[in-house]
């Protein structure tokens, strides 16, 4: 069996938007953060929230997650597709 070495252009970190991030999520950006990992966090079930919410929560994660690409998403409604789509897009063409 050959084994390549894998270049990975970003990393996404799922985080529940219900829940905004937990201490593993946190450790897992940190650590991404340290070796210098492209990296977006992407806070998914946004369709279960009401808009003020979905907010809050946000808010809160990106005051823990400072500087940190934060896309919301629903599979359900399609909310930030385009947005990840992007983020990859922008990632790929640098590396």
């Amino acid at each position: 069996m050959i084994f390549r070495s894998v270049a990975v252009a970003l990393f996404a970190v799922l985080i529940d938007a219900r829940r905004g991030i937990e201490d593993e999520e946190r450790q897992l950006y940190e650590w991404l953060g340290h070796y210098g990992k492209p990296t977006v966090v992407v806070a998914t079930k946004s369709d279960k929230l009401s808009q003020n919410e979905l907010r809050r929560n946000l808010a809160r994660t990106r005051q823990s997650l400072v500087g940190a690409n934060v896309v919301v998403n629903s599979s359900v409604t399609g909310l930030g597709r385009t947005e990840i789509w992007k983020a990859i897009g922008e990632a790929v063409s640098f590396s």
